[in-house]
């Protein structure tokens, strides 16, 4: 099993809500030339790290052409790149980023640890297609996050 990560490209305000981007998602993916039978990703991660559950994680996600089976596609409820809509990725999100990718891996997919470019990537690591995501400010944290979510891991191992 392997992680791939991707942003929803949404622009976060102090008035976005969550369960509404995911409804527009889920609207988005379902139809408007996608035609998904539900949301691409098998979860979506808002910046307060709560988790919605979107397609079964034993469902092969829609996320990338070539890296979807054996594949858990986490999309990050915001953007990320250098776009000016873009947020910033605080220590606070990479803390609740890491520990929600370290209980999906432990819980969902019984992973033991995650490695980048082993079991866990950024989409634009995997494609040129989508050089973007899940942008260039998670990227530039994305080391910290792993170690987080391998503490996380480690600490459910020893429960």
């Amino acid at each position: 099993s392997k992680i791939v990560i991707g942003h929803t490209v949404h622009k976060i305000t102090q008035s976005s809500n969550s369960k509404e981007i995911m409804r527009s998602i889920q609207v988005t993916h379902m139809g408007q030339g996608f035609g998904f039978d539900d949301i691409a990703y098998n979860c979506c991660l808002d910046q307060e790290g709560e988790c919605f559950e979107c397609r079964p994680y034993d469902k092969v996600p829609s996320l990338l052409q070539g890296h979807n089976v054996d594949g858990c596609a986490v999309g990050l409820i915001g953007r990320f790149d250098e776009h000016e809509d873009s947020q910033i990725i605080t220590d606070e999100m990479v803390k609740r980023f890491g520990k929600q990718l370290g209980r999906i891996a432990y819980e969902k997919l019984g992973l033991s640890s995650l490695e980048r470019n082993k079991n866990i990537f950024g989409m634009s690591e995997l494609s040129d297609r989508y050089p973007l995501s899940p942008g260039k400010r998670f990227m530039d944290r994305f080391d910290e996050i792993v170690k987080i979510a391998n503490q996380e891991i480690e600490k459910r191992l020893k429960q």
